[in-house]
């Protein structure tokens, strides 16, 4: 969901993405899921069992659409701990922004991913977020089962501006179980040269030495896709979004 609940002593208070002053793209699933594959268009709200077509961010600008109605995940009302979300099928169900997320990380010193997932466990990459330059080579990536090990998590990347740079990265081992239910964080650090995942807040591997050669990514980034990889290299999510 939207909401995030932090306490501090005796003081208990709900989070929301309205209190940030950056810019940020959320996607709702109480909210955001569309079974239409038409994007911006897109009126039939999903219900359970139903195949969705198209993800809409909070803010109604951003929608990230299935390919084709067969590359469609399916709607779970309560499939992660009671609460909405999108079952995604690990052969061909992913979503794709194309252009939409062209400008949002360029000129940044930072970007930060996180999304509530639930996966299987196998030696086999799986891509819950990925983007690239448009020409083929990866410039973000957020993957479970990193490098064909099972429960490991990964991510990493490099400036959008400077394809020569190396993809530089980070993982933990061992860091989930098959079905386990948890909040996975990225944060690309382009000005201190930093790289950090986060499994429910809690940081578990980190690179300190991620893109010393520049502060800001700045450079479009032409494509963007939720489970898969937007190289083109496959990697679809097998679990819950």
């Amino acid at each position: 969901g939207s909401d995030m609940v932090t306490s501090d002593a005796a003081v208990m208070t709900v989070w929301s993405p309205a209190a940030l002053t950056q810019a940020y793209r959320m996607i709702d699933p109480y909210t955001g899921c569309y079974t239409e594959t038409t994007g911006a268009s897109a009126t039939t709200a999903a219900t359970n069992g139903a195949a969705v077509g198209t993800l809409r961010d909070t803010t109604g600008t951003v929608n990230f659409t299935a390919d084709a109605d067969t590359n469609r995940g399916i709607y779970r009302s309560t499939g992660f701990n009671g609460t909405p979300c999108v079952e995604l099928d690990g052969v061909d169900n992913s979503y794709s922004a194309l252009s939409a997320l062209a400008s949002f990380f360029k000129n940044t010193s930072y970007g930060y991913v996180f999304a509530a997932v639930s996966s299987v466990v196998t030696t086999a990459d799986k891509a819950l977020f990925s983007c690239t330059d448009g020409a083929g080579a990866g410039r973000m990536a957020v993957i479970l089962n990193y490098s064909t090990t099972s429960g490991r998590l990964g991510a990493g990347g490099r400036r959008l501006d400077n394809p020569s740079n190396s993809f530089q990265d980070t993982s933990v081992n061992t860091a989930f179980i098959v079905d386990e239910p948890f909040v996975l964080g990225a944060e690309f650090l382009w000005g201190s040269s930093d790289l950090h995942i986060r499994k429910n807040k809690v940081r578990v591997a980190s690179n300190t030495s991620f893109q010393t050669d520049g502060a800001t990514s700045n450079t479009d980034s032409t494509a963007a896709r939720i489970g898969s990889n937007a190289a083109g290299s496959g990697q679809f999510f097998d679990g819950l979004i």
